[in-house]
Order: structure tokens, then C-alpha cells, then sequence
């Protein structure tokens, strides 16, 4: 199951527990696309250094963690930390439907 986290600017996200998990695969489908920002360990410190995640510097993130187990043998998905295409009080209305 992927971890998802609801984090906002400069937040360490796996310093608590996930808020929701879910299937990778519905994650992609409610969340997607993923911009993928990291392998794993360790979990990214959220922050404005990274271009990728100004477009809800005001909002916070959806940082989503996708298993090596869950994801082998993906053509598509590597192992790792995602950024979700929404901020998360969208997300979390995407993953409530």
C-alpha cells in the first residue's frame, strides 16, 4: 500500500504517520499525475527549493510513498516519493469519492 501525507512548506512528512494509505495503482487514478521527486530512504523535506512543488507552496503537498514491493517490476513507477497533482483539500475530496 502507498503512504500518503498531507504536509505543508518545510514540514519533514515521516515524522508522523501516514494520514491515508492506499493501493498504488489508486493513487495514480485519484491523485495523478505524480510527480516523482525522490528514491527511497530517506523521505524529502518539503521546501520551495524544488521547482517542481511551487505550484502549491501556499496550500501544502501531497507527498505519496510507493513501495518497492507494491512497485516491482513497474514499467511505469519506480520505488519512492511522489508529489500528487492536487493540493490537499482537493486530494482529500479525490480520495473520499
Amino acid at each position: 500500500m502507498a503512504k500518503i501525507w498531507f504536509v505543508q512548506q518545510g514540514e519533514w512528512p515521516t515524522d508522523k504517520p501516514p494520514a491515508q494509505q492506499l493501493a498504488f495503482p489508486q493513487c495514480t487514478t485519484k491523485l495523478g499525475p505524480l510527480c516523482f521527486l525522490g528514491e527511497l530512504p530517506p523521505a524529502p523535506r518539503v521546501n520551495d527549493d524544488d521547482e517542481r512543488l511551487t505550484l502549491f507552496k501556499d496550500s501544502g503537498y501531497v507527498l505519496i510513498e510507493g513501495g518497492e514491493d507494491e512497485l516491482k517490476g513497474s514499467l511505469d513507477w519506480r520505488a519512492g516519493y511522489y508529489i500528487a497533482s492536487f493540493a490537499p483539500d482537493e486530494a482529500k475530496k479525490r480520495l473520499t469519492d
